[in-house]
């Protein structure tokens, strides 16, 4: 008894289990007749993996002529389409955002403030970026290069590595 009972239990949980197809209307009963049947789909959520520059180097040298570099890029590992949505440039080290037209040959030495272009837009004061120039970057591996500049008061000690600020990127999906 007790092995009918289990094999019935057994069988009530695979047929539980089991997800039935049922066509809609599926019969063509007429020659040239059609029949409509749904294609039904079950996705995962996609994964998203963006790479973005891990710094934005700023050398100058003694003269005051600024250096950026010409190699950075934000590389898209997903499957789909993404874009970027808000760069933000946050002051740190008591350094803060500046528009990027100061004249610095107005300021005091050492001030401790810079401006910053992204994309071949001006940074506003306060560090919100334009991202107008920022264009939408295909999966598998699409790159979007990174071009940027940078004006610094002038400063009367060397620095080596002075951490001025952090860029905060926003990326989505494009959609």
């Amino acid at each position: 008894m007790k092995k009918i009972l289990t094999a019935l239990l057994a069988l009530t949980m695979v047929f539980a289990l089991s997800v039935p197809a049922f066509a809609d209307g599926g019969t063509i009963s007429t020659a040239g007749g059609t029949s409509s049947v749904p294609v039904t789909l079950t996705t995962a959520g996609a994964s998203f993996s963006v790479t973005v520059p891990t710094a934005f180097p700023v050398n100058v040298a003694a003269n005051g002529t600024v250096t950026v570099a010409d190699n950075l890029k934000i590389v898209n590992n997903s499957k789909g389409q993404i874009k970027v949505t808000s760069v933000v440039l946050n002051g740190a080290n008591s350094w803060s955002v500046v528009d990027y037209a100061t004249d610095f040959s107005k300021q005091k030495a050492d001030t401790k403030a810079f401006g910053f272009k992204l994309q071949g837009k001006n940074v506003a004061a306060g560090g919100v970026a334009d991202i107008s120039g920022f264009t939408a970057v295909d999966g598998n591996g699409g790159e979007l290069p990174i071009s940027y500049d940078a004006n610094i008061a002038v400063q009367s000690s060397a620095m080596t590595d002075a951490t001025i600020a952090s860029a905060v990127f926003t990326i989505g999906w494009n959609s």
